[in-house]
């Protein structure tokens, strides 16, 4: 629901971190419209080219809601997109990416079905329905699937969820970012719950610095978690203010760095204990 907290950083460090495990695969999916999550991936060149050629999610859901073009996912995913390394091998990471246009095109596809009759909430299901039958391919072909969202709700972000089974929540400890998680919880994850009992939700306190203000509303949300009413948990993982991790996201294109060049420590330990708590729910 909010901007800033974190979540494109998230889901590259995370992503990069689960793939270090030689027998886990990983395929990122950017559903967000400024397509960061692309462009730290793949580099500026390959990034280029998925745009030219229109392999991105926006140009797969715009052939398949208004060209009625029965295309398959796997024609739009980039194999193999990382540029690091790990103890001699690259990092099994694909990527499903956005584009700038992803913006424009769901407003396409919403214009085009509303003129059709369709209610939102039609439009987000026919949305469901052609990502869940491919979320179930994914499933055999990799370890782990992410969905980098946009803030805010939008037809492409709801679906994204509803086909989720973990929903990570970064979230600073602050007052703003608390209204929004207590905003998220009432209006997405009751529902969520409702329609699919066993999914999970849990939050990722990000960019929390040493203030009062920040502990205290750390201590907030850790007592909303831990509510019997609660509709989310909490990590406890913690990722610090901090500008290394930033720079750690720039992208790499060439230079073909290592995952411990990348990921000093704190921030390598920081992201390995958080794929710890993943693997755990997993």
């Amino acid at each position: 629901m909010k901007g800033g907290v974190g979540k494109t950083s998230t889901v590259i460090g995370l992503g990069e971190t689960l793939a270090t495990n030689p027998s886990d695969s990983v395929l990122v999916v950017d559903v967000d419209t400024q397509a960061n999550a692309s462009y730290c991936l793949a580099g500026e060149e390959i990034f280029k080219e998925l745009v030219r050629d229109e392999r991105t999610i926006d140009a797969f859901l715009h052939r398949r809601l208004v060209d009625g073009d029965n295309c398959e996912i796997e024609r739009f995913i980039r194999k193999h997109v990382s540029h690091l390394s790990h103890q001699n091998r690259h990092l099994d990471i694909s990527l499903l990416a956005s584009s700038p246009d992803l913006r424009v095109t769901e407003r396409e596809i919403i214009f085009y079905l509303t003129k059709r009759n369709l209610s939102m909430e039609a439009i987000e299901g026919k949305t469901i329905g052609i990502l869940a039958p491919a979320i179930e391919l994914f499933r055999q072909q990799y370890t782990y699937v992410i969905f980098d969202c946009a803030p805010g709700i939008s037809a492409f972000t709801t679906a994204a969820i509803s086909v989720s089974d973990i929903i990570i929540i970064p979230t600073i400890p602050d007052f703003l970012s608390t209204l929004g998680l207590a905003a998220f919880a009432r209006s997405i994850l009751k529902e969520r719950r409702h329609n699919r009992s066993n999914s999970a939700a849990y939050v990722l306190i990000t960019r929390k610095n040493k203030t009062k203000h920040h502990k205290e509303h750390h201590d907030l949300i850790k007592g909303r978690a831990g509510g019997p009413d609660s509709v989310f948990g909490i990590f406890d993982t913690v990722i610090p203010e901090s500008a290394i991790i930033p720079q750690a996201l720039r992208s790499v294109n060439d230079a073909h760095p290592t995952y411990t060049q990348k990921y000093a420590d704190p921030i390598g330990n920081i992201f390995s204990g958080l794929a710890k708590e993943i693997r755990g729910i997993k």
